[in-house]
């Protein structure tokens, strides 16, 4: 069976101190799954039409990139996170297709300068929070 979208928010730490608690290693740590064996993974069971979006800390986002695009899988959008205006980038969204679109980029900073919730961040998730 193939699948016309698959989401991964993978263990994606690869070189951060770890917590001590394996369980908790095993969850955040990509030891036990690189992002090349989940492409793989991904490629045997995408649909020929399907997509791929991936959570990704930023700075391993463009690895990851690199990898997708060697295996066929190619950038349609991406969105860049930061915790607010005054942060760098600290996610990465992305999403793939097999077949070559033109990318489209935005960003997303979750709060203001003064600790406030940003517009785009509320519109995003209005519909899974009752407080927003």
């Amino acid at each position: 069976m193939k699948y016309d979208f698959i989401i991964s928010n993978p263990p994606f730490y690869e070189r951060a101190l770890k917590s001590g608690q394996a369980e908790k290693d095993q969850a955040m740590h990509a030891t036990n799954l690189s992002y090349q064996e989940l492409i793989a993974a991904v490629d045997q069971q995408l649909a020929a039409s399907g997509e791929l979006s991936v959570l990704l800390p930023y700075t391993a986002f463009e690895g990851f990139r690199v990898l997708a695009q060697a295996a066929g899988l190619h950038l349609k959008q991406a969105l860049y996170i930061r915790q607010s205006v005054n942060h760098g980038f600290f996610r990465t969204v992305g999403i793939f297709s097999r077949k070559p679109v033109n990318t489209v980029i935005s960003e997303l900073s979750v709060y203001d300068a003064e600790h406030v919730y940003t517009p785009g961040f509320i519109a995003l998730l209005r519909p899974y929070y009752l407080y927003l």
